[in-house]
């Protein structure tokens, strides 16, 4: 059993929750079935996306099993900048998970090349790359080519959980990726996941969504 740091980051938007299914099991079937895989040790999962479409119950539910919360104005794009800061702050080897379907839409921080360039260097020092899709692929991608395991999400969900596994262990780093409630369009930090939820409904969190889709809606009308 491979002892070591495990984040998880999940694209909630495009590997969203089933209708019908637990969100309270799946920070344990992640574990599960990465123990199934031989890694074991402290694992972090953030989920990520536009989380003010993700029905509250479900975001209380995955907060309480200890999922972290992180709002972000693109999927992807907020993965690529964890994934940026777990490089400068862990060194390898260490295991990282993406749940995504890995489009990257146009952004303002991120271009296809540096999620490509990233995911290579993170490969190369010697990181467990995993990956999680909603589809199977219809061609091969930077990333599936230096991932060691995949899985298909819903079968992911299926698998079983061990009775160990329902409690996650989290990573104590005070690092940003480990903050249980952060918008970062806003760059606030939360308390708790009323004052989270209230946020996200906020006047100013509005006004600054609005004023970041402004620059990406500029910056494609000027390419």
């Amino acid at each position: 059993m491979v002892m070591t740091k495990t984040a998880v980051f999940w694209d909630i938007g495009s590997c969203p929750v089933p209708y019908g299914y637990d969100p309270c099991l799946v920070g344990p079937v992640i574990k599960s079935e990465l123990k199934r895989s031989g890694i074991s040790g402290p694992i972090t999962i953030t989920a990520l996306g536009k989380l003010k479409l993700i029905p509250t119950d479900v975001l209380k539910s995955l907060s309480s099993s200890g999922i972290a919360l992180r709002n972000v104005s693109q999927g992807l794009g907020g993965i690529v900048a964890c994934l940026l800061v777990w490089k400068f702050r862990n060194t390898a080897p260490a295991n990282l998970m993406v749940i995504s379907n890995l489009k990257l839409e146009p952004d303002v921080e991120v271009e296809p090349h540096i999620f490509k360039n990233l995911v290579s260097e993170l490969s190369l020092k010697g990181n467990r790359l995993l990956w999680a899709y909603p589809c199977v692929p219809s061609e091969p991608s930077c990333f599936s080519a230096v991932v060691s395991k995949t899985w298909l999400w819903t079968s992911l969900l299926e698998a079983p959980v061990d009775d160990s596994d329902h409690e996650l262990v989290v990573s104590k780093d005070k690092c940003v990726l480990s903050r249980p409630w952060y918008c970062s369009v806003c760059h606030v930090e939360c308390h708790s996941f009323e004052d989270f939820t209230t946020h996200l409904k906020s006047e100013q969190h509005d006004k600054r969504e609005l004023h970041f889709l402004g620059l990406i809606e500029h910056q494609q009308t000027n390419v």
